[in-house]
């Protein structure tokens, strides 16, 4: 299973999905900044 994806792209939104699951749309501009911190709080969560 995946634990973050990113599909889209169209109209500048891409869908998220965390641990398999629907999260929410994010437009172009936010998302490398949103990508960061998901990553970086995920691989806490699995550390832990």
């Amino acid at each position: 299973m995946t634990n973050i994806g990113i599909t889209g792209g169209g109209n500048d939104t891409h869908m998220v999905y965390v641990d398999g699951e629907k999260s929410h749309r994010i437009q172009n501009e936010d998302l490398v900044e949103y990508l960061v911190k998901t990553i970086e709080n995920k691989v806490e969560e699995i550390h832990n």
